[in-house]
């Protein structure tokens, strides 16, 4: 019997001993950390945790010593470096072992002769203007380093020895902060201060355009201002219709202003400076509801030009519905009156008008870049030039029964060395009336001339009118600052022209009676094609078609034209 129970107890120790080694192999948990650890020459003492439920041992500790080498269950060993006796660093792994399962951890010290943690930054104070800038630190470090700041306006990326440092646009007062460079236990700082915010230089936002329009007189002669991206002006209100001074310069860069509500107020009320490189999205809505003593004058940049318009783009359209005229009225999707510079501008916006009515003395003259041009007694250049319409004018009534149109500029009147010239046409122009009128202009380049220049031009879009209507001006009306037209060397026209039949034709439609004329040159004849009210203008009756058949020349008066089929 008792050989049979020592049978059974054996039995059953041989059952536990195996669960105990199965457990031990597979079930355990055994983690150890930090995986490496660093000592300086002058020595030291580290913990290393361990973290199991089984028994555990560690090995390989020649150099350095441990305050334990074996345990069971979670536990600490310290490692403990002597003070280093060699020149050079050493370095040694310690092994620890539970079951079948093994950690490692890779133990150094530097030697006597190793360098001590040391960096140093150069410079050590950096300066910005208010605007966002970038400079560099170089840094010396006897081994890897990092940069960090606590405020969100620096920014570090390192690259190497060369640290560049960012800061952005600063809208307050003058800030100051700090950059912190570590390497090892040792660091070094960089002062940066950045400049409090002067007037805006560069315009991201809505706001910093509106800024921009309040701080003209802090800015010295000769600024430039610049769009720095496209800008979203979704419910910008409250433009103060300010003059722009003659000393600035504002650059859209060719960047867009978008989602704008304009409510018929101008960027500007007179543009004295330089307006370039402005792009106007098709995304914003423009209306027209502005009354400037007696006249009414609107231009979506300006209501009025003493400067320079140059290299704009229009993208926007206007539907003005039922629109009233109640006295004379200069509009533009440019400048409402020009009286120096438009240059190399490019309109794709169309102008739809449902009725245009008012009194014979409400007169409106609309042109897409340019409604009036009048020159200024201190003005050296009256010129547009070099500007592309591609926009249409649809009126489907305009029962006021006094209004110019044209493609480029709605009235000319000035003096001889004032000049249209380059310019192009490729929209469609058409008003038509309810009621009998003989004072209803539409060109493709101008609707009413009176004087100046026009030359190196192109129609190439149709025009249409309820009285007249001409390929490049509507009407060649005599003003009182010329004698004598002598213009549109070098003009083109190739389009459909078609108006009251006294009062339409490829070059103009009417002018004032006996008016001495010489349009053309020998050296510059004016190039024509298409038809005029359906009629198709050929070399043979070409002649028949340049002005209306109502127009009476005056003495002397001559056409240089020739027959050029559109290419």
């Amino acid at each position: 019997m008792k050989l049979k129970h020592l049978f059974v107890l054996a039995a059953a120790a041989a059952v536990t001993l195996a669960a105990c080694k199965k457990e031990d192999s597979k079930s355990y948990i055994f983690r150890v950390s930090p995986s490496e650890v660093q000592f300086e020459a002058a020595g030291g003492s580290e913990p290393l945790y361990v973290v199991t439920t089984g028994s555990w041992t560690v090995s390989g500790a020649s150099l350095f010593s441990l305050d334990r080498t074996s345990g069971k269950g979670p536990g600490t060993v310290v490692v403990t470096a002597a003070k280093a006796t060699a020149d050079d660093p050493v370095e040694e792994t310690l092994v620890f072992t539970c079951g079948d399962k093994t950690a490692k951890v890779t133990v150094r010290q530097k030697g006597a002769l190793s360098p001590e943690d040391a960096i140093s930054v150069d410079p050590t104070s950096l300066a910005f203007e208010e605007e966002e800038g970038s400079k560099e630190v170089t840094v010396t470090a006897t081994g890897e380093y990092t940069a960090s700041s606590e405020v969100d306006w620096i920014s570090t990326a390192i690259n190497g020895n060369k640290t560049t440092v960012t800061v952005a646009q600063n809208s307050g007062t003058e800030r100051t902060s700090t950059i912190t460079f570590t390497c090892g236990s040792k660091t070094a700082t960089v002062t940066v201060t950045q400049a409090k915010a002067g007037p805006v230089t560069k315009i991201k936002t809505a706001q910093d355009f509106l800024a921009f329009l309040d701080q003209f007189k802090q800015y010295p002669d000769g600024t430039v201002v610049e769009f720095a991206c496209d800008v979203d002006f979704a419910g910008v209100t409250g433009i103060p219709y300010a003059d722009f001074p003659a000393s600035l310069t504002l650059d859209g860069k060719g960047f867009a202003i978008k989602n704008w509500v304009n409510a018929g107020v101008p960027m500007f009320k007179t543009n004295n400076g330089t307006l370039q490189n402005i792009v106007i999205d098709g995304s914003c809505t423009i209306t027209y509801n502005i009354s400037l003593g007696s006249k009414t004058q609107f231009g979506i940049l300006c209501a009025q030009n003493v400067g320079l318009i140059k290299g704009c783009t229009n993208k926007a359209g206007m539907n003005l519905g039922d629109f009233t005229v109640s006295a004379t009225t200069h509009y533009g999707f440019f400048t409402g009156i020009n009286r120096n510079a438009v240059e190399d501008c490019v309109n794709e916006g169309n102008l739809v008008i449902t009725t245009l009515t008012g009194p014979a003395s409400g007169q409106f003259r609309f042109g897409f870049f340019v409604g009036s041009l009048a020159e200024n007694a201190s003005t050296k250049t009256l010129k547009t030039a070099n500007c592309v319409n591609k926009g249409s004018i649809t009126v489907t009534k305009a029962d006021n029964k006094n209004a110019n149109f044209g493609g480029i500029v709605g009235y000319y009147d000035s003096k001889e060395d004032a000049e249209v010239t380059g310019c192009v046409n490729e929209g469609n122009l058409s008003v038509s009336a309810t009621v009998e009128t003989t004072a209803l202009n539409v060109g493709g380049i101008a609707g009413n001339l009176l004087g100046g220049m026009i030359s190196s031009c192109s129609n190439l879009g149709s025009v249409s009118s309820a009285y007249a209507a001409g390929g490049i001006a509507g009407a060649m009306l005599k003003g009182s600052k010329i004698s004598e037209y002598k213009t549109l060397e070098g003009c083109e026209v190739h389009a459909e022209v078609s108006g009251e039949g006294s009062a339409s034709g490829l070059v103009f439609g009417t002018s004032t009676k006996d008016v001495k004329f010489t349009l053309g040159s020998e050296a510059a004849p004016i190039k024509v094609s298409g038809k005029v009210n359906g009629t198709a203008v050929t070399a043979d009756n070409m002649i028949s078609f340049l002005h209306g058949s109502g127009v009476s020349a005056g003495a002397g008066s001559n056409i240089f034209a020739q027959y050029e089929a559109k290419k």
